[in-house]
């Protein structure tokens, strides 16, 4: 039930309960996510349903961001909305990477990248170490749904279509900045910053055009949104390393965390690229993996966090099932599904464990 304001706390009243709740809107957002996976795998006309979804879907994110702040905000709010994204991303550039239209090391590091952070935050968490979150961070989701999209619409259309659409990305935001300049003497960041990053892939496809290779545009899109990924994160995977320090350093459970951050991505890409392991597993996993790591920011919090041992266990033996799948390709399809129902039967204790606290 969404929390009431702190307005209406201090009235005594509680807003009117609204016929939509923005929880309701972000898990309807999670529904779809397997099935734009499954298109992208469908070809052409796949690709263009997938497109249409994931549209439908990203603009969903500023309903519930709406609502939320209309009606108050509730921490399984604060669990699902993230969540979303991060599964949006994965079920978008995972298939991608598998299907060569992006490189796989950077759609891999781009995921090291993000159970790092969540790793870091449940263990500053732990220790009421906190961080303002810094302005490219608040935009790099933003950034990885839009590039994710113009690499896909640049695959499907021919030469001029994507000098099109590529010409039209960088002039709404030059136009809307050069605008507000002009009238309200103004800088808006937000339109600086589209700019910038819509300036990158046309100058990449025009490369890559003049070379015919269009590799360079779409693995050189891919880096640049990998690098941007790991930049947006260095706050937590650097600077708040002495603050970890003071405060006692890494325990046990917080090296288990950070290792099996590293180790799952990278072994859950090559597993899917370079073997045999089927890509609902995979994808799968991902997802329940990314859940729980959401839960255990919140839970760590709440002085609730998982154990070393069972996170360990889940999570290392989910990436040493895919491991023996790539030695053994026959395998494969089996031991991925065993590394799914494995990953999926701990993250669903670990949720029923904490239900007491972000169903409050």
């Amino acid at each position: 039930m969404t929390a009431p304001s702190e307005a209406a706390q201090a009235t005594g009243h509680s807003r009117a309960r609204p016929l939509v709740t923005a929880n309701q809107v972000t898990a309807a957002r999670l529904v779809p996510m397997p099935l734009i996976a499954w298109l992208i795998y469908r070809g052409e006309t796949g690709w263009w349903f997938a497109i249409a979804i994931a549209l439908v879907v990203g603009s969903t994110d500023y309903l519930d961001g709406h609502l939320a702040r209309k009606y108050g905000p509730t921490l399984l709010g604060s669990l699902l909305d993230p969540l979303a994204d991060k599964v949006f991303l994965a079920f978008m550039y995972v298939p991608l990477a598998d299907l060569g239209l992006v490189p796989a090391p950077a759609i891999a590091l781009m995921f090291v990248r993000e159970f790092l952070v969540t790793a870091m935050r449940s263990a500053y968490a732990q220790r009421r170490i906190q961080f303002q979150t810094s302005y490219l961070a608040k935009v790099k989701t933003w950034v990885q749904m839009q590039g994710v999209g113009t690499l896909m619409l640049c695959a499907l259309l021919d030469r001029a279509g994507a000098y099109a659409l590529l010409g039209a990305t960088l002039a709404v935001p030059v136009l809307l900045f050069l605008g507000l300049l002009v009238a309200r003497r103004r800088v808006y960041r937000n339109l600086w910053v589209a700019s910038a990053f819509m300036a990158l892939p046309l100058a990449l496809y025009a490369a890559g055009d003049a070379r015919g290779d269009l590799r360079i545009f779409f693995h050189g899109s891919a880096w640049i949104l990998t690098a941007l990924t790991w930049v947006s994160g260095l706050d937590y995977l650097v600077g708040g390393l002495s603050r970890l320090r003071r405060a006692g350093g890494f325990g046990r459970a917080d090296a288990v965390r950070v290792v099996a951050a590293v180790a799952l991505p990278i072994i859950l890409v090559i597993a899917l690229v370079a073997g045999a392991s089927p890509a609902w597993a995979v994808l799968g996993v991902f997802a329940v993996e990314l859940a729980v790591g959401g839960l255990d920011n919140l839970l760590s919090l709440h002085g609730r966090a998982a154990r070393a041992a069972p996170w360990g266990a889940r999570v290392l033996g989910a990436c040493a099932l895919f491991a023996i799948g790539l030695a053994a390709p026959s395998a494969a399809p089996p031991l991925g599904a065993a590394a799914m129902a494995l990953s999926a039967i701990g993250v669903g204790l670990e949720f029923w464990r904490a239900r007491d606290v972000y169903l409050s």
